[in-house]
């Protein structure tokens, strides 16, 4: 299975360039290091492909089901925990899927640390 990143991004690149990290640490970071998975089961569903204040993108071996809530957890900054219902999914082939879930429940104090690491890396502020 491929795995995504952020680090795999022109963004991540040019914050390298304006020496935000430095190329030791990307190699560190140049692995799917978002996990996400289910809170009650503990199972893998997916690596963070995009997140925004609204939901995540993930991609992942297992389908998720359209309209489905679940309960994950995101291993981001810290672990979040949150509720999100799947708008959509679709299968990319090679036994992976994409798909794309809104928050339906999450805590004030995550989205604001969602918030913050969104303006911080597309900002480029370190």
């Amino acid at each position: 299975m491929k795995m995504y990143s952020f680090v795999n991004s022109d963004a991540f690149d040019e914050l390298i360039r304006e020496k935000c990290f430095d190329e030791s640490r990307r190699k560190l970071l140049d692995k799917p290091a978002f996990m996400v998975s289910n809170a009650v089961s503990g199972e893998h569903v997916g690596n963070l492909v995009d997140i925004s204040i609204s939901g995540i993108m993930i991609v992942g071996e297992t389908a998720v089901i359209e309209k489905a809530e679940y309960r994950l957890r995101l291993e981001f900054l810290h672990d979040i925990l949150f509720n999100a219902v799947c708008a959509w999914s679709k299968d990319i082939g090679a036994g992976n899927y994409i798909s794309g879930l809104e928050f339906s429940k999450i805590d004030t104090t995550d989205l604001d640390s969602i918030k913050d690491a969104i303006v911080k890396f597309t900002t480029g502020e370190c």
